[in-house]
C-alpha cells in the first residue's frame, strides 16, 4: 500500500493506478565485440545499476562479465541490428 504521504499529493483519479516507465538506459554504438564491451562497462559499471561493493563489482567486471559476455551480446545485437538505422533500440526511441 502507498505510504499516507505519498496518497496526499496523488491525485483520486490516479490513487492506486499502476503505472509503466519505460527508460532507455543506452545501447552500443555498434554490434562489434570493441563496442558491446564498452557499452557493457559503462552500462554495468553504473552504481544505479548494479549495487554492490565497488571492490566486488571491479573483480565480477573485468575477470568475470567483460573477458566472455560481449562477444556472445555482440553475435545477438548483430542478428537485430538495422544496416541503415543501427540499434533497434535506439532508432526505436528515437521515432517516440
Amino acid at each position: 500500500a502507498a505510504s499516507p504521504a505519498l496518497t496526499s499529493r496523488v491525485p483520486p483519479p490516479f490513487q492506486g493506478t499502476t503505472g509503466v516507465v519505460l527508460v532507455n538506459i543506452g545501447t552500443p554504438a555498434s554490434p562489434s565485440v570493441k563496442d558491446v564491451r564498452a557499452y557493457l562497462a559503462e552500462f554495468l559499471g553504473d552504481p544505479r545499476v548494479v549495487d554492490v561493493n565497488p571492490i566486488v563489482k571491479f573483480f565480477l567486471l573485468n575477470f568475470v562479465v567483460l573477458p566472455f559476455r560481449p562477444k556472445e551480446s555482440a553475435e545477438a545485437y548483430a542478428e537485430i541490428w538495422d544496416k541503415e538505422r543501427g540499434s533497434p533500440l535506439a532508432f526505436h526511441t528515437e521515432d517516440l
